[in-house]
Parts: C-alpha cells; sequence; structure tokens
C-alpha cells in the first residue's frame, strides 16, 4: 500500500517538476503563453528525461521502493 503512495507522489512530482522547467524555459526564451505546442514538448523532453533519471536512482540505490518489514 505504501509503495503505491510513493509511486504516486514520485509521479506527481516529476510531473509538476517537468512542467514547471518547461515553462521556465518558455518564458526564458521569450515564448508567448499563447504558444502551448512549444510548452507542451518542452514539458515531455523534460518529463522524459525526469522519468530517466528517477529510475536510474531507484535502481542504483533502492530508497523510494524499499519495503518496510
Amino acid at each position: 500500500m505504501m509503495v503505491d503512495l510513493k509511486k504516486r507522489i514520485v509521479i506527481a512530482l516529476i510531473l509538476n517538476l517537468s512542467l514547471f522547467s518547461a515553462s521556465v524555459f518558455a518564458f526564458v526564451n521569450n515564448w508567448e503563453v499563447s504558444n502551448i505546442n512549444h510548452l507542451i514538448a518542452s514539458a515531455f523532453a523534460v518529463f522524459i528525461f525526469m522519468i530517466f533519471i528517477v529510475f536510474i536512482l531507484i535502481k542504483n540505490h533502492k530508497i523510494l521502493f524499499a519495503k518496510n518489514n
């Protein structure tokens, strides 16, 4: 039960961070707010990158999904 909660928290954090960093990237590059295609594309790229990083950390350290006995 707790593993599912940890997975949901990690996925929600990845989604929030990817959308936040994509919006910061869009404003730094002086994109318009109405140009949603660039925002979605950069959010998707950052999302894939963060999933890659998080799964490498989980595989190497096994901290997030360790069972509490």
